[in-house]
């Protein structure tokens, strides 16, 4: 840190304080320059790919040798290796409003699993969720989705997390990301390991 009483043009040094501006002053140039702070958000579809793509990424970190061995006969059709096999078909579903699974072929039955959204608490800048998988260890895939329509049905761009929920019953989550200040609703949904998904939650709703 540098303490001076004379004008920081007068010292022959460049530099910049953050968020407030920048300096130089040399032999052959002097300028002071405020700094403005410019943020692009990306579009909520993108946001949302990636989310899922991420997601999906970690869990065939964790998968079983054998879980994986699932994908290998589609992806030798396909000539695709198990893993890009895995990715594609996923975010095929995602974007179709189907829930991914874990194996393939997916099995279809029932989900009886609910992701119940349990609390709200609201901060200055973000939002804390509270959800409870009302059957630990049964499903693998927890959605949360963001609209600031009521009664919204939840589609893929409005997904904003996916979270684990194999080992959870009380999940949290933090949403730093409300695209605009006023009344927004979240929903959640689960999936069990074959994309099968379960009861949807009853919306809530925050004003930020």
């Amino acid at each position: 840190m540098v303490r001076t009483n004379k004008s920081i043009l007068s010292h022959p040094m460049t530099g910049k304080l953050p968020s407030c501006f920048s300096f130089s002053n040399s032999m052959t140039n002097a300028y002071l320059k405020k700094l403005g702070h410019k943020v692009q958000q990306k579009p909520d579809v993108e946001n949302a790919m990636n989310t899922m793509l991420n997601f999906l990424s970690n869990q065939w970190l964790d998968f079983t040798q054998e879980i994986r061995a699932t994908w290998i006969p589609l992806a030798l059709a396909n000539n695709m290796n198990h893993f890009d096999q895995y990715i594609s078909y996923n975010m095929s579903r995602f974007i179709a409003g189907d829930l991914p699974t874990v194996t393939h072929p997916k099995e279809k039955r029932p989900c009886t699993s609910t992701l119940k959204l349990s609390a709200f608490t609201i901060r200055r800048n973000y939002v804390e969720l509270e959800l409870i998988d009302s059957r630990p260890g049964y499903a693998w895939l927890g959605l949360l989705y963001r609209n600031h329509k009521p009664d919204f049905a939840p589609r893929p761009n409005d997904l904003i997390q996916a979270m684990s929920v194999v080992v959870a019953g009380s999940i949290f989550y933090t949403d730093d990301r409300p695209p605009a200040r006023g009344k927004w609703y979240y929903e959640a949904r689960i999936a069990d390991l074959h994309g099968n998904p379960g009861k949807t939650s009853p919306q809530g709703s925050i004003v930020f």
